[in-house]
């Protein structure tokens, strides 16, 4: 297949480096305008900062070539120590050499590593899961990139076809992620619009199967960040490629008609509810005190999180606060929506006991009551970080303050115990206890 001309380098990179450089007219995609949130010493908040700031006009070239160079000088350059880092790499060395025009030494230099970091990577690609898809999406960016490097066309080929099964097969039917958090699914689906864009200006087809996976994945990123961004579910706390914007993806795959144009969860006051059976969660959105309001319960742990206007309120832990959470096997019973309230009740079950909790949304107001039959229940509330707890006189009574304003009231009488320790409220129910906790704005 002849590719387009705008892969084809500009100019003739100095003599005995690769002979390809990425075109910047177009041979990536056009990618987010993004801040960069990770902090630390590691190779991939230094690339995110370099990226971040190629991908702002007003930024000076020196600004994002001179630590780009420092990076390529350094031993981070040479560490692979994580598989989906070598698949980062290659996104933002794409797509800085998309935007900016680079220097011929440095051009050529990053030919060289993309070289480098792909041959790594089909060598080394990992058996299944996400960190496959982060991979193999990113040799369909470097072959396709750069066409011209030695085993380019291998590249993308066996990348693209790769991505047809290990993509869809890391989803559930509700576009969830099988395996790793939320944040990892994030990763990968950056990546993916990545690789569609440049495939489409390569008249490259992609695999029908990853196209209608893309459409659900955007989807249920979207949902899950609505109202709030993606709340921290589960393990692998990744930082996204692309900032944090998650309706970005299924912007792109609405401008393709690969989904369905659905309504912005959180517009209304109505509280709107959408269970996530297969993945464990259930999400709750409405517009609260005329900001975006979003609820979200884990099913695998009982753990509720709620925002307000993009801040947390409640970060509660679920399973988490029990002595022994591998025992205990949860499950949905309810869910429904009656007018402007919507109520989940879930039920987990144990080696001595059951644990019911009955959460209830109505208005500016989020009601949680728990039971616990067969044996004790730690109860333990946490607040937002940028919160304050202060006790109001009435006892059982709080008031959160330096955000959204939320009013707590507990049911002092049913809990054994109540304090406070810092943003946190604990308690303990005992046997046949049935416990009510109230969160207003």
């Amino acid at each position: 297949m002849k590719l387009a001309a705008f892969f084809r380098p500009k100019s003739k990179v100095p003599s005995g480096a690769a002979q390809a450089v990425i075109s910047r007219l177009g041979a990536v995609p056009i990618l987010p305008p993004f801040t960069w949130q990770g902090k630390g010493p590691r190779a991939q908040s230094r690339l995110g900062e370099i990226l971040a700031k190629a991908l702002e006009p007003e930024c000076p070239d020196a600004e994002v070539f001179e630590p780009l160079r420092r990076f390529l000088a350094s031993p981070q350059a040479s560490d692979f120590d994580h598989l989906s880092d070598a698949a980062a790499r290659i996104l933002v060395f794409a797509g800085v050499s998309a935007v900016r025009e680079l220097p011929r030494e440095l051009a050529a230099q990053l030919s060289g590593e993309v070289q480098r970091h792909a041959n790594w990577i089909q060598a080394e690609r990992a058996a299944q899961g996400p960190r496959r898809v982060l991979q193999s999406g990113a040799l369909v960016l470097a072959g396709l990139g750069w066409p011209e490097l030695p085993g380019a066309s291998r590249w993308w080929s066996a990348g693209l076809a790769d991505l047809g099964h290990s993509f869809p097969g890391g989803l559930h039917p509700d576009g969830g992620p099988r395996e790793g958090s939320a944040a990892l699914l994030f990763r990968q689906v950056q990546l993916l619009w990545a690789v569609a864009q440049v495939c489409e200006k390569a008249s490259v087809a992609l695999p029908a199967g990853l196209v209608s996976s893309m459409g659900k994945a955007s989807t249920f990123v979207r949902d899950l960040g609505t109202g709030g961004g993606l709340p921290s579910l589960g393990p692998d706390p990744y930082e996204p490629l692309l900032g944090q914007d998650t309706n970005w993806p299924l912007a792109q795959a609405q401008a393709r008609g690969w989904a369905p144009g659905v309504e912005t969860p959180g517009e209304s006051k109505d509280w709107v509810m959408r269970p996530l059976r297969e993945s464990g969660l259930v999400l709750l959105h409405a517009k609260v005190a005329g900001k975006a309001s979003r609820v979200v319960m884990d099913l695998h742990t009982g753990q509720v999180i709620w925002h307000v206007g993009g801040q947390a309120v409640l970060v509660e832990q679920g399973l988490r606060c029990m002595d022994r959470p591998e025992s205990w096997k949860p499950e949905l019973k309810v869910a429904r929506v009656d007018g402007r309230a919507a109520a989940v009740l879930w039920t987990s079950t144990g080696r001595r006991g059951e644990w019911t909790r009955d959460l209830r949304a109505e208005g500016s107001r989020l009601m949680i009551t728990d039971r616990i039959e067969g044996e004790s229940l730690q109860v333990r509330w946490r607040f937002g970080e940028h919160l304050e707890l202060n006790r109001r006189e009435k006892p059982g009574q709080w008031l959160l303050e330096g955000g959204p304003k939320v009013r707590v009231t507990l049911d002092m009488e049913q809990a054994t115990w109540v304090t406070q320790a810092g943003p946190e409220l604990h308690g303990v129910l005992g046997p046949g206890v049935r416990h009510r906790s109230r969160f207003e704005v």
